[in-house]
C-alpha cells in the first residue's frame, strides 16, 4: 500500500533519517510556498508578492492583471520553480503567441536560478541542484529554436509553447502559464486552456484504494498580463473569476494590482524602496494618458485605443494564413 510500499533499494538510518527531513521540507513547502521560496529559493518578496502567492497557491483558475514594472514574470517564475519542486511529475507550459515572449519569462527563472540578477543578494537557490545536466548541457536549460525546457530529477519538466493554435493542441498541464494574455487571441486559449481539464487528483488501478492517497492541488491556468481591451479573452476570465470571488468561491483568484502597490511596497510591515520611478508613471501619463491608464493603472479599455489606427481586435479578425 501506499503506507508499506516494498523496495528492492535497502536503506540504512541515515539514509531514512534524510528522506524523512526531506519529506518534512517538502510537505511544510506545500502548505507554505512562501517560506519555501524565501529560504530555499534564497528570494526575499515584498508583501503583495507574498499576498499573490499564497493566494493563487490553490487555485485552478489565476489571474493577475498587473501595472508594467509589478514583476509579473519574476513572481511567475518564482512560482513555477516552487510547483516544479514541490510537486514530482508536473508538467508546466509557459504559453504565449510569440517564442520572444515566452522565452523572456523562461529566461527570467533560469537567470533567477544561476543568480545572474543582481537585484537578488544572498541566498541559496537550490533549483540548480536539482535540474538533469549532462556532459553535452552542463546547466540543464535547452534552449531550441521550437522550445526552452529543463527538465528535474523529480520527473517535473517545464517548456515553452509558442505557435499557431493548431499546432499546440493534444497535450496534459499541471500548470499551464500564458504570459501576456492580454494578446493572445481566443482561438489559441480555446485550444490550450483544455490542458488543465483532467482532474489532478483522478487516478485508477488494479486492486489499490483511492481513499488512502492523499489529495494533491488542483491543476491550473495562470494569466498574466497588464490590462488591454475590454474584448480580450483576458479580460473575461478577468471578469468571471472576480464574480466567482464576489460569491464566495475558491476555484478563482483575480489580482489588480496598480502602480501606487510597486511604488510603495513593504516588506514584513516595513516600507522598502519602490520597484520603478515614479517619474516613468508621470511620463507616460503626460505624453499618452490613454496608455498610462491601461498599462499602469489597470483600466481596460472598450475601444481598443484613441491612438491606434488599426485595433489589434481587427487585425486578429481579418488576419489569413
Amino acid at each position: 500500500s501506499v503506507y508499506n510500499r516494498e523496495t528492492e533499494i535497502n536503506l540504512g538510518p541515515r539514509k531514512i533519517e534524510l528522506l524523512d527531513k526531506y519529506s518534512v521540507i517538502v510537505n511544510h513547502g506545500r502548505q507554505d510556498p512562501v517560506w519555501f521560496i524565501e529560504n530555499f529559493l534564497g528570494v526575499q518578496l515584498t508583501d503583495f508578492q507574498k499576498w499573490i502567492i499564497n493566494s493563487a497557491w490553490t487555485k485552478e483558475k489565476v489571474c493577475l492583471v498587473c501595472s508594467r514594472n509589478t514583476g509579473k514574470s519574476f513572481i511567475a517564475s518564482l512560482y513555477v520553480m516552487a510547483r516544479a519542486i514541490l510537486f514530482p511529475g508536473s508538467q508546466i507550459y509557459i504559453m504565449s503567441l510569440t517564442a520572444k515572449q515566452a522565452q523572456d519569462t523562461f529566461t527570467k527563472m533560469e537567470n533567477i536560478a544561476k543568480h545572474n540578477i543582481s537585484s537578488i543578494k544572498g541566498g541559496e537557490n537550490i533549483f540548480s541542484n536539482e535540474i538533469i545536466k549532462n556532459n553535452a548541457n552542463t546547466d540543464g536549460f535547452l534552449h531550441d529554436k521550437q522550445k526552452y525546457s529543463v527538465a528535474l530529477f523529480n520527473g517535473s519538466t517545464i517548456e515553452t509553447l509558442v505557435g499557431k493554435a493548431e499546432s499546440v493542441v493534444g497535450k496534459r498541464s499541471q500548470l499551464s502559464v500564458f504570459d501576456e494574455a492580454a494578446i493572445i487571441d481566443e482561438e489559441f486559449f480555446a485550444r490550450t486552456e483544455p490542458f488543465t481539464t483532467q482532474d489532478a487528483n483522478f487516478a485508477t488501478g488494479k486492486n489499490i484504494d483511492m481513499d488512502i492517497y492523499p489529495k494533491t492541488l488542483p491543476n491550473q491556468n495562470l494569466y498574466l498580463s497588464s490590462a488591454g481591451s475590454t474584448r480580450d479573452h483576458l479580460y473575461k476570465v478577468y471578469k468571471d473569476c472576480a464574480m466567482r470571488m464576489a460569491m464566495g468561491f475558491d476555484d478563482c483568484f483575480v489580482a489588480d494590482i496598480s502602480c501606487e502597490i510597486p511604488l510603495n511596497p513593504t516588506i514584513n510591515g516595513k516600507k522598502y524602496k519602490p520597484l520603478f520611478n515614479r517619474k516613468e508613471v508621470e511620463a507616460m501619463m503626460r505624453n499618452n494618458p490613454y496608455r498610462g491608464l491601461r498599462e499602469y493603472y489597470n483600466l481596460f479599455d472598450q475601444m481598443g485605443g484613441t491612438d491606434q489606427v488599426v485595433t489589434r481586435e481587427a487585425v486578429l479578425r481579418n488576419e489569413q494564413e
